[in-house]
Order: C-alpha cells, then structure tokens, then sequence
C-alpha cells in the first residue's frame, strides 16, 4: 500500500536543538550544583547518554537521580529558567537536508504533519527559524494534546486519527530511540536518521531504515509511494 502521510519529528530531526537543550541542562547542573568538579565535558557526555530524546517527565525524573535531594518542582523551574533566557538569544538551525527533504515530500502532494514532546508555539518557533515554513504541515501533535508522551504510541496514534489514515498509509522519520519506538509501536514504519542520542541496537532493527542524513530519506520514499 502506498504511503499518504509523512509524520515528522521535530527536536533533533527536522531541527538542530539538542545544542541549546543540551547547554540548558549543563547551566541547570552548575547552579544546582555549584561546588561540583564534573566537567562541562562529562557534563553533557551524560545530557546526550541519558537525557537526550526523552520527554520532559522523564527528562526531569532523570536529572532527579543526579540531585536526590533536590525537588522535581526546583529541577523544573531552573531548567526551564535557563532555556527560556537561551532560547530567547537563540536562533533555531534545521539539520542538513531537512529543508530539501520537506520541499521534495511536499513535490509529491503527500500530506505532512508533525509529532513533537514539546509545545506547538515553541515547534513553530523552530521550524521558522530552519527555514521551513510551519503551514506546509497539515496537523501538529504537540504537548498540549499529549498527556502520554514518546515512547508511548499515543502522540502517532494521534497523528494517525488527525489524518484519518492506517499505519501503513504513513511513514515516520525519527532521530531518537523513544521516537521509534513511539512510531512502530503505533504500528508506522519509521525512518531512523541518526543524532546525537544514542539508539539501543535491539530497538534499532525496529526501524524501516537507518539513514545518516535527512537527504537519503527522499529514496525512501519514493520507494514507499510505488
């Protein structure tokens, strides 16, 4: 059957914003734990090895185990504190061959939307800022309608529901294992680009394909919609 409906990730996928994440968490780091000896270096080892691609729920329940006696309330507040002041100074760059591989899906007439953890002004934000223009994406699932996040299924089965689609009329493309896992556990073939997270390999053969950059996924589906 062939594929209607392209869904897209959004951090790390379509946007390069683990950098300003991963900067938020080390100023979190510093000022809950400001006597510490931790590299900046080790510092964001352990971002990309533990944090990154996760929701803000276990986002935060993570930096828990780093300050056990911290609150989750204080972790939260000073996280976002710091990403609101960077982002703020920021601008947002998309990933090599984001801009391409969305011109070429929307070349085909194939519907797009967006899967996203974080909030719909900030996805907006982003998108803009890459250079792709956010009305090109028929529906967004962002954290307002989500209350179960990656890697539950929920926000694709969303998705799937918005389009009014089957599993197998769509295809995902993800940078994270809680992306993929999210997509095929809705039953959605998903395109695995790598980021900057690391992937389990067992949950890794989950994927359709593996690619390296955003470019390659343009054969893909083309060979999704024979």
């Amino acid at each position: 059957m062939s594929i209607k409906v392209v869904l897209f990730d959004v951090d790390g996928t379509l946007v390069d914003s683990e950098p300003l994440y991963a900067l938020s968490w080390l100023q979190t780091y510093r000022e809950l734990e400001p006597n510490s000896t931790v590299s900046d270096k080790e510092a964001n080892k352990y971002y990309y090895d533990e944090i990154s691609g996760h929701s803000d729920q276990s986002t935060f329940a993570r930096i828990k185990k780093q300050f056990p006696n911290a609150k989750i309330f204080d972790i939260t507040c000073t996280y976002r504190k710091h990403f609101n002041q960077i982002e703020k100074t920021h601008r947002f760059a998309s990933r090599p061959g984001a801009v391409e591989l969305v011109n070429f899906v929307k070349q085909q007439k194939l519907r797009m939307g967006l899967v996203s953890c974080s909030d719909k002004k900030l996805i907006n934000r982003m998108i803009s800022d890459g250079g792709i223009n956010p009305n090109d994406f028929e529906h967004v699932v962002a954290k307002e309608v989500c209350h179960l996040t990656k890697p539950n299924p929920y926000p694709y089965q969303i998705a799937l529901a918005a389009f009014n689609v089957k599993p197998e009329e769509a295809i995902a493309i993800e940078d994270t294992e809680s992306g993929l896992l999210s997509a095929t556990r809705a039953n959605i073939k998903c395109i695995l680009v790598h980021g900057t997270s690391a992937v389990d390999p067992t949950i890794l053969k989950n994927a359709y394909r593996v690619r390296k950059h955003l470019g390659e996924c343009i054969e893909d589906i083309k060979d999704l919609m024979k």
